[in-house]
């Protein structure tokens, strides 16, 4: 049967006086859309094709070093190692056709120094990280004002003014996963600006720490060669290397810049640039010889050959070779960069002169070292083959090496030669400028001239890259 319930009670009146007060919260922030706008003004103001990239931009990503952001700009595109970006290339053209600039004044090269692989003007965007820049501007083609040599583009990498920014303390830290070594590393930086009240006077300075470590497995080819298998000519690998390489990074870098404006014809800028980047390698490699040694085809075992589209893709040996190798070095690389700018504005003119310091100095605290160990040639009972496997699944086809050597033992390979390389670069610049400009607006013969500017410049760099190679 259905039943009725009796109202509740009206609740009791709540006195106004027991209501807590609101509280007003006040959110501040800059939208993305101004960064945008920012770099839309940088594009337009240019008197020739530029692209351009904010700080907000660089932050709305975790880009790691000013390599990462610039990867954002039509036409850029960068080469990385093990996921980190490191030289740049723009409209085709490689990192050694690109001119770097720290705010205006050239930025030196550090060199490559492991394998002499001279990069030339390859400048490493990773040295500096993005966390610590306001903006970089990507000049497409050439105007008076720019330094020459940069074919493919010239890249200005420009910090922040103090006396145009707020004040403000920022601390960001995080930290990255590798899953080949299964090791979490932090990283971090803090920056943090000051302008007194007046705004005459400002100083802003930023730290960033990055750590990294890095694991690299390869199964390497080197070449082919063709020889006679079962009757006819086949594709033979040269030789096969499976390499463990492990490398520990480590980036300490520093952004600093000082502003003094004591009338209002006169601003002095100071700016200063540090990097150290520290890098430990340890590899180890294994290499079997293949088609490389003449006598291939009298080793190879009858009946453990796969031919597949005029290459061997299996094959196992009796006799034969291996070789183990071990490589270790530790690599520093510095760069310190130093500007002074002043700028007059006496009347309708603007006159700057500036001078710039850069140098770049790279070496091996250990000098690289390597190890090397061979079987001797043939030796009794020896076998080893390997076998490319079948069709791929997916984009992933799984390779396989074996041999009957005990691999873990040093009597496996005993040594053959010990080599050691002592080897540093040094990139030194010295950049002055004078720039000269006022605004005009005259019309002569139907052209309407907007403004007029000239100047002066004066360059001295010298390289340095010594190397000593010893064998034992």
């Amino acid at each position: 049967p259905a039943s009725a319930q009796p109202p509740a009670a009206p609740s009791a009146p709540v006195d106004a006086s027991d209501e807590e007060p609101n509280e007003e919260i006040v959110i501040t922030g800059r939208r993305f859309s101004d960064s945008l706008a920012d770099a839309l003004r940088l594009k337009r103001g240019a008197d020739s094709i530029v692209d351009a990239v904010s700080a907000a931009d660089i932050g709305k990503f975790p880009a790691v070093n000013v390599a990462e952001a610039l990867q954002r700009i039509p036409g850029v595109s960068i080469s990385r190692e093990a996921g980190e970006g490191q030289f740049v290339s723009v409209r085709g053209l490689g990192p050694n056709f690109q001119s770097v600039t720290l705010n205006g004044s050239p930025i030196a090269y550090n060199e490559n120094i492991r394998n002499s692989d001279q990069s030339g003007r390859q400048f490493q965007f990773r040295v500096i990280p993005a966390d610590l820049v306001a903006g970089i501007v990507v000049a497409k083609s050439p105007t008076a004002d720019l330094i020459d040599g940069g074919i493919g583009s010239n890249i200005d990498i420009r910090t922040a003014r103090a006396l145009d920014i707020a004040p403000f303390v920022t601390v960001r830290a995080f930290t990255h996963y590798e899953d080949r070594t299964g090791e979490n590393t932090p990283n971090g930086s803090v920056s943090a600006a000051w302008r007194n009240a007046d705004r005459t006077f400002g100083v802003i300075a930023g730290v960033s720490y990055q750590t990294r470590d890095v694991q690299f497995d390869r199964f390497q080819l080197f070449g082919y060669t063709n020889r006679t298998i079962e009757g006819q000519s086949v594709a033979v690998p040269s030789n096969i290397a499976l390499t463990l390489e492990e490398e520990k990074r480590r980036r300490l870098s520093f952004l600093g810049g000082v502003q003094w404006e004591p009338v209002d014809t006169l601003k002095i800028s100071f700016d200063a640039l540090y990097s150290n980047f520290n890098n430990e390698i340890d590899e180890n490699r294994i290499l079997i010889d293949l088609g490389s040694r003449a006598d291939f085809a009298t080793r190879v075992v009858p009946g453990s050959t796969v031919i597949r589209d005029g290459v061997l893709y299996a094959a196992d040996l009796r006799g034969g070779r291996i070789n183990r190798n071990a490589e270790f070095s530790e690599q520093t690389h510095e760069n310190i960069s130093l500007r002074l700018q002043a700028e007059f504005t006496p009347g309708a003119w603007r006159i700057v002169p500036s001078i710039g310091y850069s140098e770049a100095i790279s070496g091996l605290d250990t000098p690289l070292q390597r190890l090397d160990g061979r079987t001797p040639d043939n030796p009794p009972g020896l076998t080893y083959g390997y076998d490319f496997g079948d069709d791929p699944v997916g984009d992933v086809r799984v390779a396989r090496v074996r041999t009957n050597l005990d691999l873990t033992g040093p009597a496996a390979a005993p040594f053959f030669r010990y080599r050691i390389r002592p080897t540093n670069s040094e990139d030194k610049d010295l950049t002055a400028f004078l720039d000269v400009g006022r605004d005009i607006g005259a019309r002569i013969a139907g052209i309407e001239l907007t403004s007029i500017r000239f100047g002066a410049q004066y360059t001295d760099r010298s390289r340095d890259y010594p190397r000593r190679d010893r064998e034992l």
